[in-house]
């Protein structure tokens, strides 16, 4: 065997084993590690249900609609005697929105069912 043999063979097996290494052989991230890059939470967001609870650092900004706000929601708030209106903190506030009030969309409060 020749040294240009050896050569070309080991480049050959090189290329085979690289070719190999491609990303269809990683595994998919689960719902959770995605969550996690996203710095959320994963956790219990309403009975049964776990999912992934993001913290909006904007939340309770003042607000007339979800385009003003990082979760893309604006809320409205029945319990006080002004209607408050602000931009949610979390996911779980989004989801439990209905419970205390609604969504504000283009000025004008909508409401939500309780989950």
């Amino acid at each position: 065997m020749t040294l240009n043999y050896i050569i070309g063979v080991s480049i050959a097996l090189l290329v085979i084993n690289l070719s190999s290494c491609n990303s269809s052989n990683t595994k998919p991230k689960t719902a959770e590690e995605k969550c996690v890059e996203k710095k959320g939470e994963w956790k219990m967001l309403t009975r049964g249900v776990i999912g992934c609870n993001i913290t909006y650092n904007d939340g309770q900004k003042s607000c007339t609609d979800g385009t003003q706000c990082k979760s893309n929601v604006c809320l409205w708030d029945k319990r006080t005697t002004e209607l408050s209106k602000h931009c949610a903190a979390s996911t779980i506030e989004v989801i439990h929105a209905g419970c205390t009030g609604g969504k504000i969309v283009k000025g004008q409060p909508v409401a939500l069912g309780c989950p």
